[in-house]
């Protein structure tokens, strides 16, 4: 896991050079990639979660304030249970891999100097490695500062989500307005 986020702050870090170094050579800044990654892990009594999320969107700038883009996720879900000592319970691991496509508008709304307010929303199409599926719509709202011409940091603080699962005729919902879980992400123009 920890080779996993080695290699993709390798990778962001690359490109980012390699964005500033064309940025100099006159290259407009209409093409964006914005991205993010998560690792949660808990560790109960009688059970251990884990979990390791990727994300990244690559969008078109259509006006200064509006960038429009595709959405791609992948998510790995692990959960251990321990109930009797070393043993574990049969039948109640789990181990599940998600993948998601979809679309995405944000719409920025500078507060100051390289500072702006951002409106984020998006819809998804999720699918798990149990067959299952489900339609995903969320609205982020975030605080990004631009470190450079090309570089800009995302912060996540809250929104809405709303997730419907066919399979299991399930439909979740959530508001969150908290700082508990506060995000980062970066994002690219090139």
């Amino acid at each position: 896991m920890i080779k996993k986020c080695m290699l993709f702050l390798a990778f962001v870090s690359v490109i980012g050079q390699g964005f500033a170094q064309s940025e100099d050579e006159g290259n407009f800044k209409n093409f964006y990639l914005t991205g993010s990654m998560s690792l949660r892990g808990t560790d109960y009594d009688i059970a251990e979660r884990n979990q390791f999320s990727i994300f990244v969107g690559p969008g078109y700038r259509i006006s200064e304030q509006v960038v429009v883009g595709v959405q791609l996720m992948y998510s790995k879900f692990e959960m251990k249970y321990d109930l009797y000592g070393d043993q574990l319970y049969p039948g109640q691991n789990q181990d599940i891999e998600q993948f998601g496509f979809g679309l995405f508008s944000r719409q920025n709304f500078e507060i100051a100097n390289k500072l702006s307010f951002v409106a984020q929303e998006g819809f998804m199409m999720l699918e798990d490695s149990e067959d299952n599926s489900a339609f995903k719509f969320n609205i982020t709202p975030m605080l990004n500062y631009q470190v450079t011409n090309t570089i800009g940091v995302d912060i996540n603080f809250g929104g809405f989500n709303y997730i419907t699962q066919d399979e299991k005729d399930q439909t979740d919902y959530e508001l969150n307005v908290n700082l508990q879980n506060v995000q980062l992400g970066v994002n690219i123009m090139f």
